[in-house]
């Protein structure tokens, strides 16, 4: 395949930069930047969209909860307000005219108040902006100083232009296959994730050569194909952070297989630090864009394309701090592309799966609440939407095919890696070999039929009809605990229904010896709730092995003004399926919330703790964690925890000066995971919520007694490890 810009295989950039109208003149003694963006915005003009407007995006970060909320305005002198979006956090009595726009801010601190303004300009058009303070910046101020951000005791905002340059659609003169073709194929290859192996500033040599010998397995098996109309390589291209040298790696094994190819963006083709503002600096993508308009012609970083009857989509997922705070017309794009496209079976093509898959990874190693329900609503809106494709986990083969959800219409399939080696999921895979390779779809009219290739030549195929995922069943999938509803006592304290009012998460099970059992069976005369959890089986050398504590149940309780509550119930260790003296234990951890502010994290550990319980995304300010330690009782235990003397005793303050308006009581169990006998399981019931006394009743657990380690990358796999190990650079 030539890789030219002379080859047929060129893209229309669709998003052209609409008119070339630069509004007023330049503010006195400043000029516009252009190191940020040079090749995509280097003008002012360059932000308008095909329509000529200009978007605006009025972020606003609570830095403290609010309890009177802030009120919001823009207005716009000199030009007019076409349309307006806001995203994330629900605002109050927005209105809107042709030139102002008025919201109410509620003042929660768990996302920004994201508000996207479509601006039609006029010579010298002014914003004049209220949000705790007044502001009056012109459309080339703001174009010049890259946007402005300012802070204050208790709010960060951020207003800046969003561009559309770096949208795009893809010509069908692209691919290998006619307009008129309704019967075609095309390849999707998720997580080569290789690179240059002579290059030290790669976080792991070792791993980066495992995955390349499997990547160019992976590229056969494409070449394989018959003529395929494409290869989307879905996110991950390269391992570590996005270098230039990697990008180049990669291209020599592409260009093996004479197809067209795409990429999409995934979370290593950027430096892991990276951090958006205002600015709209696309910079950090720059080795990303170079790389793709190499291959293909295109320097996009989202796009869409039609194929014979079918419509395909392909977003990104750059899992980096505030990037869908300064990018969230994205979605508004995705929006209409989709109402376009209504009368067209789609394919989305993501890095990040948008359905849960069951491991502890992809709680919080994944995009955040917010934004999994905000993608998952403009996917299901029209019904069009009939496979989501996504990589990011490196999951097995046989869970790959267990994890297949449908959704309001949607086919969800997470797919194998084509390079990394996958992680453990307990249980032997479908064929004793490796299981890197490529999904291929095929295409005949409107129907799809997607399976996995193996690179050694097994096929499997995803089946038509897959298990239903109902988002009520696991509401923490997206909702936060906070937002859970709450009652003024605990409900089905002693299980007699079930698992009734207790939440919890999707937890991947093996066929058979599950490592996590989370269900009610009687005990002592009475229902229990009866955890248990293990190391994974199926200990095979090179899979990623990561601590087990998504095993757990919550329930939200309501507290009263002064309350001082006091948490009663009884336990047992099952001492024929526990091995305490390893790194597991069981836990009933506490959260405290003032609205969606946390303030009080407590653990009480049956046995040994992990470090880490604070099942956040991105938290701010996190509260220090109290740990304290409850016996290792084999026989029937009855516990009360003192909950506000508890925290009374370990933190300056009293209790009620936190201000909580909701506990959380999470039943947990957990597992280091790094070797065969490490496995605990306990009864839990009869849970009653009351006041506090005097009596200590627990003591603080031994620091020793509690997991911190972190994890390493050594040949290929992630270990646990008490500090990482930094190779001398080369001299």
């Amino acid at each position: 395949m030539a890789l030219d810009d002379s080859s047929r295989r060129t893209f229309l950039q669709q998003v052209s930069l609409g008119s070339s109208l630069l509004l007023g003149s330049w503010p006195s003694g400043s000029k516009p930047l252009f190191s940020p963006n040079a090749e995509l915005y280097p003008t002012l003009a360059s932000f308008q969209n095909e329509a000529g407007d200009y978007l605006i995006n009025v972020s606003v970060r609570c830095k403290q909860l609010l309890p009177n909320g802030i009120a919001a305005s823009l207005e716009v002198r000199n030009g007019s307000i076409q349309q307006v979006k806001s995203y994330f956090m629900p605002i109050q009595n927005q209105q809107f005219t042709s030139n102002k726009l008025s919201w109410q801010i509620p003042g929660l601190t768990a996302y920004p108040y994201v508000m996207v303004c479509w601006i039609r300009p006029d010579d010298q058009t002014e914003l004049h902006i209220q949000i705790d303070r007044k502001t009056t910046i012109s459309l080339p101020e703001l174009f010049a100083q890259q946007g402005l951000e300012y802070a204050t005791d208790a709010l960060d905002v951020s207003v800046g232009l969003l561009g559309s340059q770096e949208i795009g659609t893809v010509d069908q003169s692209f691919f290998n296959v006619s307009p008129a073709n309704n019967q075609f194929q095309f390849a999707v290859m998720a997580d080569p994730q290789g690179g240059d192996a002579q290059d030290m500033t790669n976080g792991s040599i070792t791993r980066m050569k495992i995955h390349n010998a499997f990547i160019e397995n992976s590229v056969s098996l494409v070449s394989l194909l018959n003529d395929p109309a494409f290869c989307l390589v879905l996110g991950d291209i390269v391992d570590s952070q996005g270098q230039e040298t990697n990008f180049e790696q990669m291209l020599t094994y592409f260009k093996q297989a004479d197809v067209p190819w795409l990429y999409s963006v995934g979370n290593h083709e950027t430096k892991y630090r990276l951090t958006f503002g205002a600015d709209y600096d696309l910079s950090g993508f720059s080795s990303y864009l170079a790389a793709q308009k190499k291959i293909n012609g295109l320097n996009k970083l989202l796009y869409s394309f039609n194929l014979g009857k079918w419509h395909f989509v392909i977003w990104l997922d750059p899992l980096r701090k505030k990037f869908w705070d300064t990018h969230p017309h994205y979605f508004a794009w995705l929006e209409q592309d989709l109402e376009q496209h209504q009368d067209r079976p789609t394919f989305f093509l993501q890095h990040i799966p948008v359905h849960p898959i069951g491991i502890n990874p992809l709680i919080n190693y994944a995009e955040s609440v917010a934004v999994k329900r905000t993608l998952l609503a403009i996917l299901a809106k029209h019904g069009n939407v009939k496979y989501v494709l996504s990589g990011h986990v490196h999951i097995p083969l046989k869970a790959s095919l267990k994890t297949a959800v449908t959704h309001r219409g949607m086919n969800l399939i997470n797919l194998p890696a084509a390079g990394f080696r996958p992680r453990g999921f307990g249980e032997e895979d479908v064929t004793g070999g490796p299981v890197q390779g490529i999904a291929v779809a095929n295409i005949d009219g409107e129907e799809a039929q997607v399976a996995f290739h193996t690179v050694t030549d097994e096929v499997y195929d995803y089946p038509n009809i897959f298990r239903k995922f109902t988002p009520d069943k696991y509401p923490l999938w997206l909702n936060h605990k906070w937002e859970l509803e709450a009652s003024d006592k605990i409900q089905n304290g002693d299980f007699s229904e079930g698992l009734e009012s207790w939440h919890h998460r999707f937890v991947y099970q093996e066929d058979e010896n599950p490592s996590n059992i989370c269900e009610v069976r009687p005990w002592q005369n009475q229902s229990a709730l009866y955890l248990f959890s293990a190391s994974r089986g199926y200990r095979v050398p090179g899979q990623d092995r990561l601590p087990q504590t998504v095993n757990r149940i919550c329930q939200a309780i309501s507290l009263g003004i002064d309350q001082r509550p006091a948490l009663s119930f009884q336990y047992q260790v099952d001492n024929e399926s526990s091995n305490p003296e390893e790194w597991t234990g069981a836990f009933v951890w506490i959260e405290g919330f003032e609205k969606d502010l946390k303030k009080l994290n407590q653990v009480y550990a049956v046995g040994k703790a992990y470090g880490n319980l604070r099942d956040n995304h991105r938290e701010l300010n996190p509260p220090p964690t109290n740990y304290f330690s409850l016996p290792i009782a084999s026989e029937t235990k009855s516990a009360q925890l003192n909950i506000a003397q508890n925290y009374e005793e370990n933190q300056e303050g009293s209790f009620s000066s936190l201000n909580l308006d909701r506990l959380v009581i999470n039943l947990g169990i957990w597992t280091a995971n790094e070797k065969p006998d490490q496995r605990m399981g306990v009864y839990f019931t009869n849970f009653h919520l009351s006041e506090s006394s005097n009596e200590r009743s627990t003591t603080a657990l031994n620091p020793a007694n509690i997991w911190r380690k972190g994890i390493d990358h050594i040949a290929g796999e992630h270990i646990n490890v008490e500090e990482r190990y930094v190779p001398p650079e080369r001299s």
